[in-house]
């Protein structure tokens, strides 16, 4: 059958292939009257409630409508409209529309809507004395339309800071609005399944302009080495990323400056002015050791304890965020402002053992800074024990969910998410995705060595998408 433009429908899902629940245009047969949608179909507009300014403004649903033309008989009208009535009132649906071939559909989540208005008090002949009936349709549907599913192709994203891994542009988005990713991770063979580990990820979406924004490693040779630290010199490892690390020796044991960028050189990273969060990769060389960190003056620590049994153990160290310069306003500075810092120190004190502290570098993830349209980040933690199966872990932000499987498995459902928001893309920026496969520092629900970050790990990394849309091509 030949496709009639424009292609409105509810349907099941969201994709061309989905069930059709109704279609608005059919050509008319002995047993359905032709039917079409007249000259004033439009999908409506959303509202955008809150003042001008204000924070946490919000679109508000639209209201796809049109007349829905029936040609046939008043039985037959009255069929069309009753079946167009059930539809009318499940709790949700989707619509679909399409202008031509020349465009993509877009689809409409839709709610139950009030079928009072349905009605066949309007009517007239044609010229072949056919009746012909006018219904008015009103249709409730949220604020964005989706575009088809877009995906990725798939990217291996590698452990080791250094040499590209943890952080990964994505191509360009499409679409009008913030929207909600999904991405799919598989773990490479050696790293299980992700067992007991908590992955740290961020999404930041900045302008094209901001140069240099994005996430900043300082490696253990950029640092300088305060007097009376017990900080010795770089020591190379191939479990460290860079250099290698710089061992702590306790021999004050109070929390002291023991890193610090006051020697530094000119050639470290600098940090744009804004907000970020610091990460330390540590660990030491006894498993009796208990160790607090702290970045600079934030008054901020977090502990770090290895899992009992387990030698050589490392992890990214979750140091809370900070702002640089200190104190600064970051709403009076803007994308054109070129300072940047260097500034800074890591603090450390032995709280028990008997252990030395080791040191690879720091990763300062965007919290805020201008030019960056969006932040979310997240971190979820996986309980489950480590096994040898590939458990492929999906995070989806359209519905906001966790789920696993192990390879060719069943997806089910876990409840690990320990804080923060599902990743979102911005569509025109430089979207900037940075996944850390381990951050756990001392709450260990089994210890095992393969829970330790390793630098030699890869993540198959797929990331998928519905374009939000604003603007309907077509619309009247």
């Amino acid at each position: 059958m030949k496709t009639t433009y424009p292609i409105l429908r509810l349907v099941t899902a969201p994709k061309r292939s989905a069930r059709v629940l109704f279609d608005f245009q059919h050509p008319g047969d002995h047993e359905h009257p032709r039917t079409y949608p007249d000259d004033e179909l439009t999908m409506g507009e959303p509202s955008l409630a809150g003042d001008a300014g204000a924070a946490g403004r919000v679109y508000g649903r639209r209201e796809p409508s049109w007349g829905f033309v029936i040609w046939g008989d008043k039985p037959g009208a009255r069929k069309v409209v009753a079946r167009l009535s059930r539809e009318l009132v499940r709790p949700r649906s989707w619509l679909m529309y399409q202008l031509d071939e020349k465009t993509g559909p877009t689809f409409f989540r839709t709610y139950a809507t009030d079928p009072g208005p349905l009605s066949l008090k309007q009517v007239w002949n044609d010229k072949a004395r056919r009746d012909v009936w006018l219904v008015d349709v009103r249709l409730e549907a949220d604020a964005f339309g989706l575009g088809e599913l877009v995906t990725h192709p798939v990217k291996a994203l590698g452990n080791d800071p250094a040499t590209g891994g943890v952080v990964y542009e994505l191509p360009p988005i499409l679409g009008d609005a913030p929207t909600p990713l999904k991405l799919s991770a598989i773990p490479a063979v050696s790293a299980g399944n992700w067992g007991a580990r908590r992955l740290f990820m961020s999404l930041f979406s900045v302008i094209p302009d901001a140069v240099g924004a994005g996430p900043v490693l300082w490696d253990a040779s950029t640092f300088g080495v305060p007097a009376g630290s017990g900080t010795g010199a770089v020591t190379a490892d191939g479990s460290w990323f860079g250099p290698g690390y710089r061992e702590v020796t306790f021999t004050d044991p109070t929390m002291i400056s023991r890193l610090s960028t006051n020697a530094a050189p000119t050639s470290m990273p600098p940090l744009r002015p804004g907000r970020y969060l610091a990460f330390a990769r540590v660990g030491v060389t006894n498993v009796d050791t208990v160790v607090d960190l702290q970045w600079g003056d934030t008054g901020k620590v977090a502990r770090f304890k290895p899992p009992t049994g387990v030698a050589g153990f490392i992890s990214w160290v979750p140091l809370g965020d900070f702002s640089t310069p200190r104190g600064v306003d970051l709403d009076v500075i803007t994308i054109d402002d070129t300072a940047a810092a260097r500034t800074g120190f890591l603090k450390a004190a032995r709280v028990s053992g008997t252990g030395n502290l080791r040191v690879n570098g720091l990763l300062f993830v965007p919290v805020d800074m201008p030019g960056v349209e969006s932040v979310t980040s997240l971190t979820t933690r996986s309980t489950n024990r480590p096994t040898n199966l590939q458990y492929r872990h999906v995070w989806d932000g359209e519905v906001g969910a966790l789920w696993r499987a192990a390879t060719g498995g069943v997806m089910e459902s876990i409840d690990t998410i320990e804080h923060g928001e599902y990743p979102v893309a911005v569509p025109g920026e430089r979207n900037v995705l940075t996944l850390l496969q381990q951050t756990e520092s001392e709450d260990w629900p089994f210890a095992l060595p393969e829970m330790s970050d390793s630098l030699t790990h890869t993540t198959q990394l797929t990331v998928s998408y519905h374009p939000w849309v604003l603007y309907v091509e077509g619309d009247q």
